[in-house]
């Protein structure tokens, strides 16, 4: 099993240097031909994987995506390294964009726990000291944009970003009516036609309430990648700042997520926060929505 992971991880590099930004990118993508560019979190698992079968691989799979970084500190969930690729891509494909070279949109924020990860399998402390700039700012970035009534949940903007892209729990809020690949589609292009001219203002499409989930999966994930970063930062006065709203956003999951009855804990959908049961039924045919 290790021989086929070091296989299809290798197989599937990429390296070189984009002819849009001049810097230096070297990553595996998840697919040579569906998905042949750099996405968020399938390169921090790609990381964590390559710290067992090449940990200077894995470093180099963080720096390329940390050296995506925005200047206000926004990661984005997809980098168009390779141009030429593109086109035929987007005829396949619905990215949310304000840049033709990525995505307007985050996914999943597990970056400071991929860090750390590599960080302890390979304790190179100067890859350790170029990546925490870029995730203080990330994290901070995903404080003030996602987080807008400072309840300690960030909230996602569409189900692409949480990860968890068909799940029936978004049926209601997409106003689904044919549950089936192509209905799917058809109501995420009116969710995109809604947001066109509000990309790039995150806290204005929040306020809209098109589609405002504060998801259960990703807060959990933020909580995680927040005590990575605040472990990583270790003596810095910074640390306190992010273990505090750590705490934050865990007591918020408890306080306004957990359904006792149920035993379970619930997403929270629109700026009224109703909780979301997750669904009473399912798509079909639901692979490749995106």
């Amino acid at each position: 099993m290790e021989e086929q992971a070091r296989q299809i991880l290798l197989t599937n590099l990429r390296r070189g240097v984009a002819d849009w930004n001049g810097k230096e990118f070297n990553f595996s993508v998840p697919s040579l031909t569906g998905y042949p560019f750099q996405w968020f979190w399938d390169s921090c698992f790609h990381a964590i994987a390559l710290t067992h079968l090449d940990p200077d691989q894995a470093k180099a799979e963080l720096t390329t995506l940390l050296s995506g970084a925005q200047p206000d500190g926004f990661i984005p969930h997809i980098i168009f390294w390779e141009m030429e690729k593109q086109p035929d891509f987007l005829n396949r494909n619905i990215v949310g964009m304000t840049s033709p070279y990525f995505s307007a949109t985050i996914q999943p924020p597990i970056i400071a726990y991929a860090v750390e990860r590599v960080y302890r399998a390979t304790g190179d402390a100067q890859f350790l000291e170029a990546a925490l700039p870029v995730l203080t700012a990330y994290y901070r970035w995903l404080r003030y944009h996602r987080d807008p009534d400072e309840d300690g949940l960030i909230a996602v903007i569409q189900p692409e970003e949480a990860g968890t892209d068909c799940s029936p729990k978004y049926d209601e809020v997409l106003g689904l009516d044919e549950l089936s690949n192509q209905g799917f589609i058809a109501a995420l292009r009116k969710v995109y036609a809604a947001y066109e001219p509000m990309r790039g203002d995150d806290r204005r499409i929040l306020a809209a309430d098109i589609f405002h989930f504060e998801d259960v999966l990703v807060n959990s994930i933020y909580a995680f990648g927040l005590r990575s970063l605040a472990r990583l930062l270790g003596d810095s006065p910074d640390a306190g700042e992010f273990s505090r709203e750590a705490d934050k956003t865990r007591d918020a999951l408890l306080e306004k997520c957990w359904n006792e009855e149920a035993g379970a804990f619930f997403d929270l959908s629109g700026v009224a926060e109703k909780p979301v049961d997750g669904g009473h039924h399912q798509l079909t045919d639901a692979a490749g929505a995106q």
